[in-house]
């Protein structure tokens, strides 16, 4: 994945219903909300994306890390929209379970100035769990 430019989390229920399956089906993917808000985040984000065979079929397995002064949401289910340099844009979550999993970690920054940061890893193993959005 190239670089990432921005991140933003969008409640999972806004979603459309499938898109996994339209995904899956090459069927174009398209967010018509603006109601995306933005995550700060500081450092390098980093997007990795695996598929392996388990079980008799595919599986794919994502993983976001970023640190961030925000406090992500954990009371309701949340999808995250990733803007890569390149202009390409993903979302990992659906409409439908399974949802991302958020796990954080705070720490109380360095002794020389660096500020109290939260580190979150965001992974979501499904049938297809990065999926392209549409422009």
């Amino acid at each position: 994945m190239p670089g990432i430019r921005a991140v933003s989390i969008l409640p999972c229920s806004m979603l459309p219903a499938d898109i996994m399956l339209k995904s899956m089906a090459g069927i174009p993917v398209t967010l018509l909300t603006d109601k995306q808000e933005s995550v700060p985040f500081f450092g390098l984000p980093v997007l990795e994306s695996s598929t392996e065979y388990k079980n008799g079929g595919y599986v794919q397995a994502t993983k976001l890390t970023l640190r961030s002064t925000a406090q992500l949401p954990r009371n309701v289910p949340v999808a995250f929209i990733v803007d890569c340099n390149d202009g390409s844009r993903w979302i990992i979550g659906t409409r439908e379970r399974p949802y991302p999993i958020i796990n954080g970690t705070a720490t109380t920054g360095e002794a020389d100035g660096d500020g109290a940061v939260t580190e979150y890893e965001i992974s979501l193993t499904a049938a297809k769990s990065l999926i392209r959005l549409q422009k």
